[in-house]
């Protein structure tokens, strides 16, 4: 209950996503636009970092938006690389 108010204040105070708040995995998925079982799975995975406080797990902000970026580079890298050689650029030719 301690850690669900301290992040509600948190939010009073900051704004919705301020970088030093925990998030539960359900506020987290509901963030993400995920089912809480595919972030499970993608924590257990290691795409998504958490920590736990004793019996609870919780996300960090970090970790959403390093996840995020990851997803971000991971897209731009599929675009941009050669279809021939999957290297960056322009194919020859």
């Amino acid at each position: 209950m301690l850690i669900a108010l301290d992040v509600w204040r948190c939010r009073w105070t900051h704004g919705p996503s301020p970088a030093h708040c925990l998030y539960t995995v359900q506020e987290a998925a509901d963030t993400l636009k995920l089912g809480v079982s595919t972030l499970y799975a993608l924590m257990a995975e290691g795409a998504v970092s958490s920590v736990r406080i004793g019996r609870a797990r919780r996300i960090p902000y970090q970790a959403l938006e390093a996840f995020l970026i990851g997803l971000q580079g991971a897209e731009i890298g599929e675009r941009s690389s050669c279809p021939r050689c999957g290297s960056l650029g322009q194919a020859d030719g």
